[in-house]
Order: C-alpha cells, then structure tokens, then sequence
C-alpha cells in the first residue's frame, strides 16, 4: 500500500497539470496552519474547473515539508479562505 500512495499522488498531480492546458487551474498556498490533529503545517491547493467538472487537490505537508497526505474531490471555488476551509475539514480524510 506505501507504494500505492506515491503512485496515486502522482496520477492526481498529473491529472491537474495535464488538465491545466484546457482548464482553469487556480494555484494556493496556505503557510502555517493548524490540522486536526494539532500539528502545524502547509497546504498546497489547485483549483481545475472545466466545462464538465472541478476538482479541488490539497497536499498537506508538515513545516520540515515532509509529505502528510493529500485529498482530492469535486469542489471549486475562486474564494482562498473556502479553499482552506475545504482543505482543513477534509485532513482526517487524506490519503497518506
């Protein structure tokens, strides 16, 4: 399963970035945050809307930058605070 979640991290990366020449892709990082579990960390975020979906992709990584999982699912918004929020409630669900 390790090897796994690499593997599936870079399929949703590359999903992102292969979308990127078609779509609307919407960059944020969020410094400093505070998880779920009390941990303190950094949320890479990308925002892709099309014209048939969107999907918001958060990579969750501690303050060394060490990799803490990431979640994927259909949400979009252009607002940075509701795409934090999105990040933050979904941790607990992370693929790690």
């Amino acid at each position: 399963m390790r090897l796994l979640t690499p593997v599936l991290l870079a399929f949703v990366l590359a999903l992102v970035l292969a979308a990127s020449a078609s779509a609307a892709v919407t960059k944020y990082t969020f410094g400093n945050v505070t998880f779920s579990d009390g941990t303190t960390g950094i949320i890479y975020a990308g925002v892709k809307v099309t014209n048939r979906s969107t999907l918001t992709a958060c990579n969750y990584h501690s303050t060394s930058g060490a990799s803490l999982g990431y979640y994927a699912d259909a949400f979009a918004s252009d607002d940075p605070a509701l795409v934090e929020q999105f990040c933050l409630d979904n941790f607990d669900e992370r693929n790690t």
